[in-house]
């Protein structure tokens, strides 16, 4: 039975139509389609993002923990992440509604990505602790020596966001103003609360010090240091072989890529259904409603190629003689308009696939043949051939202005070319090496966002590193104009 609904695949009404169906069938129906796909996704969502955000707390904690020398300091990071994860999350109601996908994952993006920020705050103010009379001495100093690094990074990985904003796919938009938002609310908390909550409550952290856990790192330090060369070489050998293989990745542009793994009650339904009927494609041809010799005619050369198991119009439908008026409105109009007319193609190929934009490509070309000047096409295939258009221009745009924003905030802040390289390209190498593995793999990727987040939430490392670096080698940057006090 195929049921088409009044509103859109995301629609709460629709919502609503496929629980009272599924409430009718009980037990005995088996659902698939897009509006499905969407409702699975966004209810698993629902779901198990809670679970992976309590999973990701618990985990920083133990993290936490182990690299800190108190039992308080994880406790102060997780309330002062927390503060700007809510802060992100409430104020998104400026932009009047945001996808449920972006709503679902930027706490844990954020909490992921602007962590840092908190550690190397409250790790410069226990170093400053240690040779200032008071907490509040000791917290200038912190922020005069911290904040550089924290600017820098936090630019960065708004850059990286807001590089996403600029796709034409509205995701990309969407995700991209969500996340830069709330890593400027992040960056926010850490310099203006953060400071105060540690300053107040700095005897808790005195009472509950512990030893480290984690052991000197000098000798790892210097191993790394003599294996340099090597590390080079590698980089190297890797760079151009990992830049093409990221290149040649498959990717998945579908929601049905992601709402239907092995397991899930979809994917269980979507199996049945191909095991008894096999594949049904549908896709749904406008065309001008001009002539119904000419309509039917394309009508039955559709029927007639291999991979259509039916094609569906009005005019192919009724018997030969019988006029349009004589059936009712009611009926008609499913088909037929004043000045349009629908087909119904039922393909026999699953919905993204080579295969399946050959079909769908073969069906437009008839159809441009019969009515060259206007005629639309509506499914999960053509659909999905436009999100692939458009999101492989987007990815090439969205990785080149992010790399060329780290680049130029890197650069302000150093005021060397040579440091500026020194940073991005260890982290352009890795993201390259990393998304190369999937292609290694001979796996599909459903999203075209990780290298930006990667890009921009990993560059903070290498920003702390060459600060510090600058800091006790003397060397003068932007970053370092301000001396500590005392």
């Amino acid at each position: 039975m195929d049921i088409q609904f009044i509103k859109g695949d995301s629609d709460p009404l629709t919502y609503s139509a496929i629980d009272e169906i599924k409430a009718l069938l009980g037990e005995k129906g088996y659902y698939s389609g897009p509006s499905i796909d969407n409702k699975t996704i966004k209810e698993t969502l629902a779901s198990e993002i809670p679970r992976i955000m309590v999973f990701a707390v618990a985990f920083i904690l133990v993290i936490l923990a182990l690299t800190t020398t108190s039992w308080f300091e994880p406790l102060l990071f997780i309330v002062t992440m927390g503060i700007g994860i809510i802060i992100n999350m409430g104020s998104n109601i400026i932009f009047g509604e945001i996808s449920f996908l972006s709503f679902s994952v930027a706490a844990v993006l954020q909490l992921a990505v602007a962590m840092d920020y908190s550690i190397f705050l409250l790790h410069t103010f226990s170093d400053e602790k240690e040779n200032s009379v008071d907490s509040i001495s000791a917290m200038t100093n912190a922020l005069r020596i911290a904040i550089p690094s924290i600017i820098s990074s936090s630019a960065t990985t708004i850059i990286g966001f807001l590089a996403l904003a600029l796709m034409q796919f509205s995701i990309g938009r969407d995700m991209g103003f969500v996340m830069a938002k709330g890593i400027a609310c992040s960056l926010l908390t850490v310099l203006l609360l953060m400071p105060a909550l540690i300053i107040r409550w700095d005897k808790y952290i005195d009472k509950t010090h512990h030893r480290p856990f984690i052991p000197s790192l000098d000798k790892l330090s210097r191993i790394i240091y003599k294996g340099r060369y090597i590390v080079m070489a590698v980089v190297l050998i890797i760079i151009i072989p990992a830049y093409v293989a990221q290149g040649m990745n498959d990717f998945m542009y579908g929601m049905s890529v992601i709402s239907a793994g092995e397991g899930t009650k979809s994917y269980d339904d979507q199996q049945k259904m191909k095991e008894i009927f096999g594949e049904s494609n549908a896709l749904m041809v406008i065309i001008p409603n001009t002539s119904g010799i000419t309509e039917k005619a394309m009508t039955k050369e559709l029927e007639a190629l291999d991979f259509v198991k039916s094609a569906t119009s009005l005019t192919g439908t009724l018997p030969a003689g019988i006029p349009e008026s004589f059936l009712p409105k009611s009926l008609t109009e499913q088909l037929h308009t004043d000045n349009y007319s629908r087909i119904i193609v039922a393909m026999d190929c699953e919905s993204e696939s080579d295969y399946a934009f050959r079909c769908s490509n073969t069906v437009q070309e008839i159809t441009r043949r019969y009515y060259p000047e206007e005629s639309y096409y509506l499914g999960s295939t053509p659909a999905t051939q436009d999100m692939k258009d458009i999101i492989l221009s987007d990815y090439n745009t969205v990785n080149m202005i992010s790399i060329l924003g780290v680049a130029l905030v890197v650069l302000l802040s150093f005021r060397s070319l040579a440091l500026t390289l020194s940073v991005v390209i260890p982290i352009e190498v890795a993201v390259f090496a990393n998304m190369a593995f999937p292609y290694l793999q001979g796996s599909k990727l459903a999203f075209l966002v990780v290298s930006s987040v990667q890009l921009g939430a990993t560059v903070d490392y290498a920003i702390l590193m060459t600060n510090n670096y600058c800091l006790y080698n003397g060397v003068k940057t932007l970053a370092f104009q301000a001396k500590p006090l005392g």
